[in-house]
């Protein structure tokens, strides 16, 4: 191969590295980002499922359960988000609903702990006793609209990545008499660039989970402070209120970035992180820049196994010619 051709070359493979970092970066982003969502929306819910289970705990029948409508549509009324919540059972058929518009079948066909998006809205399912799940909709168009920012932020910075990178190898390609060190210098800097922009993806993915942890503990709180509310309408007193640790073990029972929670004197709620869980999230994220990584790595280690054939091909064509 022609000396003069692998500058071009490396340029070309920075471009396709630069593209697919850029592609599985925003594919990363939105399937995190995405279950995010629906952890918050379980949090959510975390309230109603339970008092589900200990109604049925009883020897009720979810069919015939009194009431289930009006505590669904209680929780839609409260819920910022949430605009329809539906129970359907083992034939996807809807037994409760809060709204007379029924969705899709993919929608009621959703296993347990799976959610799916369409449009500005997100679809999460959750289990139920008897074989039942819970389907919510929620609204979620501000998030669409941070997912649509973040495409054009990561545009940007993969754009102004591969423009210095390219700069740079071209400075070295003309001012480095040896080529092979020239060579090996720009193919450095594309390694750099290439763990840079992988990073920078997961690093961003890894704080978008982390800022939930916030939201999660304010809609506990909210939750919390809204059910304390209703027991004081009903005119009953703090002093009069019993297992308030076993009402919030719920919560430390269903969440698993939650070890405990407990209220306070001041009526506010402490949170204790579960660190082991949350260690292992740190280490997920780390696996999955690894793996967006490894795919940069592959096409760089294809490049350079072509070279080096090349270049075995043209000393063999060297040494015939002699």
């Amino acid at each position: 191969m022609n000396k003069n051709n692998i500058l071009p070359i490396v340029i070309i493979l920075n471009f396709v590295i630069t593209s697919l970092t850029f592609v599985l970066g925003c594919l990363m982003y939105t399937s995190n980002s995405r279950s995010v969502q629906k952890n918050l929306t379980y949090v959510e819910m975390t309230g109603f499922i339970s008092n589900v289970e200990y109604g049925l705990h009883f020897g009720k029948s979810l069919d015939s359960y009194y009431g289930m409508e009006d505590m669904m549509q209680d929780v839609v009324d409260t819920s910022s988000s949430i605009k329809r919540m539906y129970i359907v059972n083992s034939s996807n058929s809807i037994v409760f609903k809060t709204s007379e518009e029924v969705p899709e079948n993919s929608v009621l066909s959703l296993s347990d702990g799976s959610s799916k998006v369409a449009g500005n809205e997100l679809y999460c399912s959750f289990l139920l006793p008897e074989s039942t799940r819970l389907i919510v909709v929620s609204e979620i168009s501000e998030k669409v609209a941070e997912w649509r920012k973040y495409y054009g932020f990561l545009a940007i910075v993969a754009f102004l990545g591969f423009a210095a990178t390219t700069g740079l190898m071209t400075l070295i390609w003309r001012s480095v008499s040896d080529r092979k060190r020239a060579y090996g210098i720009i193919i450095a800097i594309l390694v750099c660039f290439t763990v840079f922009i992988s990073s920078f993806v997961g690093y961003g993915a890894y704080s978008e989970y982390n800022k939930s942890l916030n939201l999660m503990y304010g809609t506990i709180e909210n939750a919390v402070d809204s059910d304390i509310s209703k027991v004081h309408e009903a005119g009953v007193l703090d002093e009069n209120i019993i297992d308030i640790e076993g009402y919030l073990q719920r919560y430390a029972d269903n969440i698993p970035e939650i070890e405990s929670v407990e209220r306070g004197p001041d009526g506010a709620c402490d949170f204790t992180v579960s660190s082991p869980y949350i260690f292992r999230v740190r280490i997920d994220y780390v696996l999955q820049t690894l793996l967006l990584l490894a795919f940069s790595a592959i096409i760089l280690a294809e490049y350079q196994i072509f070279m080096s054939s090349t270049k075995s091909a043209g000393a063999e064509g060297e040494n015939d010619g002699r």
